[in-house]
């Protein structure tokens, strides 16, 4: 009997290596995955003010990502490469794009520093604290520090704060749910993820 085409379609995005168990990659979940792909990035699209100008871009091609990061994170606690390292060349090359075009060179390279210091912090965190979040979330953030560090050093230091918040009260939820206090594991990329679409939409729309 012939696959359906979804069928066949989540088998192959399984196979590369977006999720470590295939019985995660279920056509379902790639319809859901991709109405929210496109109602988030229209929303951002919408929430950026335009005075963001060409970053606005950048916004956008980041929350194409965000949806697929969130479900492979939350099923399989792991954000995949293939995901991740395109994402965070996209960023740069978006960041890029706006730098000339805006003739915003100082910008640039307040994102390329944003980069190097949420890395650095969720390095930090990865070395003394392994069971709290994977590499895979370090490698994350070198994408939202490039993002969120284009409107300079504070708005980096407020994703990492309103990443920790929300990345508490989602353990809470989970625990309560759970009936569980103590051994909690979470996934912390959608906290991230969350984090700094909020700062965009925040610092974007300030602009």
């Amino acid at each position: 009997m012939t696959e359906s085409r979804p069928g066949a379609f989540s088998r192959w995005l399984s196979t590369r290596r977006l999720f470590a168990d295939p019985a995660h990659s279920t056509p379902r979940g790639w319809v859901l995955c991709a109405v929210a792909t496109a109602v988030l990035s229209a929303v951002m699209w919408l929430c950026v003010g335009s005075g963001d100008g060409w970053h606005r871009l950048a916004v956008v091609l980041f929350a194409l990502a965000v949806p697929l990061l969130i479900w492979v994170d939350l099923v399989e606690r792991r954000l995949p490469d293939v995901v991740v390292i395109p994402l965070a060349l996209v960023v740069f090359a978006a960041s890029c794009v706006a730098a000339v075009m805006d003739s915003t060179g100082d910008r640039m390279i307040q994102a390329c520093l944003g980069a190097v210091l949420l890395s650095a912090v969720f390095f930090a965190m990865f070395v003394f604290a392994p069971a709290s979040l994977g590499f895979g979330d370090v490698k994350l953030a070198v994408a939202i520090g490039l993002l969120v560090g284009w409107y300079g050093w504070r708005v980096v230091v407020l994703t990492l704060v309103l990443t920790l918040v929300i990345g508490v009260v989602h353990g809470l939820v989970v625990a309560v749910a759970k009936r569980r206090f103590k051994n909690v594991h979470i996934a912390f990329g959608p906290s991230m993820l969350v984090a700094a679409l909020l700062v965009c939409v925040l610092a974007g729309a300030s602009m």
